[in-house]
């Protein structure tokens, strides 16, 4: 700025300026919306939560506010989850736990299809993705991802189609509503 006032420049310094006022007034409205809205919307609760794993990493401090957030919504409502170790999270909530599969070539194909990969590409980031999950999971439930024994219904996509398998898991949740 003082560059700017000894090179004769007073609209740049009025540009510089107007812009650090727009970010304070930016600032001032982000946290006057946040301390109305927090009150309503239960923003606030959510923060005033995550505080409570205080001191643990980030990562662990995620996941635990997810479980307690998974399991609160379970004795409120029907809803699925994909992923986020919800099959350990709900073990004592009677609800149906469905791992969903196929071989490493139908997904391999699906994820060309999905991204528009070459094969190498989709591959690779096929293997980095289930290793990203499988490690996800046994640090977090210390079992194998995709072990059948963790399972109630394991189903192997690439058999029945994307549609049947979802006919199959429907027709079990309809069959045995409360399991």
């Amino acid at each position: 700025m003082a560059t700017a006032y000894m090179l004769q420049m007073p609209l740049y310094i009025l540009i510089v300026g107007l812009i650090y006022l727009a970010e304070v007034i930016s600032v001032m409205v982000q946290v006057t919306y946040f301390k109305y809205t927090k009150k309503k919307t239960g923003v606030g609760k959510f923060f005033k939560n995550f505080k409570k794993y205080h001191g643990l990493p980030v990562q662990d401090a995620i996941f635990f506010n997810q479980s307690d957030l998974i399991c609160e919504m379970a004795k409120k409502e029907d809803f699925i989850v994909m992923g986020r170790c919800a099959d350990v999270v709900l073990t004592n909530h009677r609800i149906p736990r469905i791992f969903i599969t196929a071989s490493f070539e139908q997904r391999v194909r699906r994820m060309m299809e999905l991204h528009n990969l070459n094969y190498k590409q989709a591959a690779h980031l096929l293997v980095k993705l289930d290793a990203k999950h499988a490690k996800y999971y046994f640090d977090y439930t210390g079992k194998k991802w995709g072990d059948a024994v963790n399972y109630d219904l394991c189903i192997n996509s690439a058999s029945y189609g994307i549609e049947e398998s979802v006919e199959l898991i429907e027709r079990m949740i309809n069959k045995y509503p409360n399991s």
